[in-house]
């Protein structure tokens, strides 16, 4: 193996476990706060969505929200 090989090919497994750790890695998680028998919850919308998971109980009511900042 020359040293263009060696080259690509550690730069393929850099970009392949950058790409796994990307769509696979730990997501930013929220639980709905429970406020008067109703849960709430509020997604911050700025070229992404904050937190990536929300999550809630089963049978309660859901009220949420969004709040949207402008990406600079």
């Amino acid at each position: 193996m020359d040293l263009a090989e060696i080259v690509v090919t550690a730069g393929a497994v850099l970009l392949g476990a950058a790409l796994a750790w990307f769509f696979f890695g730990p997501r930013q998680s929220s639980r709905a706060e429970l406020r008067a028998g109703v849960q709430e919850v509020e997604v911050t919308v700025k070229g992404g969505y904050s937190p990536n998971v929300i999550r809630v109980r089963q049978g309660v009511p859901l009220r949420g929200g969004q709040r949207r900042t402008r990406a600079v």
